[in-house]
């Protein structure tokens, strides 16, 4: 049986799926999962690409990520 899981990054639209108990998890998550299995070598790059599409993540919440990427 799978567990499903959504995803989503607007801030609004997590607290509503929350206070439905759905589990949720953020682009950021998915990416730095895919660094530690392997399936990218660099989350830097990944996130850089998003920000050129319009992704807003804080320089805070990026450095903290590249932290636990080991990046």
């Amino acid at each position: 049986m799978y567990q499903s899981v959504l995803l989503i990054d607007e801030k609004s639209g997590r607290s509503t799926v929350r206070s439905l108990d759905i589990p949720v998890t953020g682009n950021l998550a998915v990416l730095l999962k895919a660094k530690k299995t392997g399936v990218i070598p660099s989350v830097k790059s990944v996130v850089e690409k998003l920000q050129l599409h319009n992704y807003r993540y804080s320089k805070a919440l990026i450095a903290q990520l590249l932290k636990k990427a080991g990046e």
